[in-house]
């Protein structure tokens, strides 16, 4: 597909009005235990937890969900883990740095947990994974809705 026409379909796709974000209220989050995705001998993914005990933050991505669904995306049905991604992997690791990153782990997750952090918009982000890591660009920023507070 040409760039311009790849363009012209997803700008199509955001314009929408964001009701799924200006439905949920702004809310808090912590960020908490870090985590592997892939086996303990061989991680592809470190990547830190978030709490957020509201419930906002799974209400949105359901309702996403439910609005990507309608647009004929097919979603994931694995269980939503909200987690922020610290690290890829790409070759495999030798077992003294399978070792190291256990241990990491294990201290990492005897740590307090962070101060909470406010969320007030939802950003729409491209990722492109590259040969020399992942590329993000903000494509746009849509208000959530008011706070309670």
């Amino acid at each position: 597909m040409c760039p311009a026409l790849a363009g012209l379909i997803l700008r199509g796709f955001i314009s929408p009005s964001p009701s799924s974000a200006r439905s949920i209220p702004s809310f808090e989050y912590r960020l908490s235990h870090p985590g592997i995705f892939g086996s303990p001998r061989q991680p592809r993914v470190i990547w830190i937890g978030v709490e957020e005990p509201a419930g906002n933050l799974q209400l949105l991505h359901h309702q996403l969900n439910l609005e990507l669904a309608q647009r004929g995306f097919e979603i994931d049905t694995r269980p939503f883990a909200p987690h922020l991604t610290l690290a890829r992997i790409k070759a495999p690791l030798r077992p003294e740095e399978q070792q190291r990153l256990q241990r990491l782990l294990a201290v990492q997750d005897r740590q307090p947990r962070s101060p909470l952090v406010r969320v007030r918009h939802l950003s729409v982000m491209k990722s492109e994974l590259m040969r020399a890591g992942a590329r993000y660009t903000s494509l746009r920023d849509v208000p959530l809705g008011l706070d309670k507070d």
